[in-house]
């Protein structure tokens, strides 16, 4: 039986997604993408994990990178996700009008955030059109309290009550 990948979409819109942006200081140049394939991968030792395409510019800057850093986005920063998702935006235009803040290792923190994990980046790891991206978790920072930005079904949605 052969998938196809407008299959494979399809079923995953039915999968609901919290929503992060990755950013990192590589190639000379700050760089983020909006990722909803983010995950924790192991406690011990403390890893994470999401997919970048193998064309995307972020590939580029992260080969060239000692590490990354996670944002974890509120349900308040859409128009956030929105910036870091458009492919004809890089560096610092990406940046412009966004109060963020760098880290000691010059990759940039955007503010209002949920919370924030600095990453040492482990070898990459091929995944068909797109490289699996391994960080190990080297500080957190927790941000302000409130729920998270899920995308679901094509577009964003708000935490509803629990069951």
């Amino acid at each position: 039986m052969s998938v196809d990948g407008t299959a494979l979409r399809a079923i995953m819109r039915r999968y609901p997604t919290g929503i992060v942006v990755i950013t990192t200081r590589g190639d000379g140049e700050v760089r983020g993408m909006t990722a909803g394939s983010f995950s924790s991968l192991s406690l011990t030792p403390p890893l994470v994990t999401f997919s970048v395409m193998n064309e995307a510019r972020l590939l580029s800057a992260l080969r060239a990178a000692a590490g990354f850093t996670v944002n974890i986005l509120g349900d308040h920063q859409r128009d956030i996700s929105d910036r870091f998702a458009r492919p004809g935006l890089s560096g610092p235009e990406q940046f412009a009008g966004i109060a963020h803040e760098s880290d000691g290792r010059g990759i940039p923190a955007l503010a209002g955030c949920l919370g924030w994990l600095d990453c040492e980046l482990l070898p990459l790891v091929p995944g068909g059109d797109h490289a699996i991206v391994l960080g190990r978790v080297t500080a957190i920072r927790q941000g302000q309290e409130g729920p998270p930005l899920l995308f679901h079904g094509g577009g964003y949605h708000r935490l509803g009550d629990p069951l």
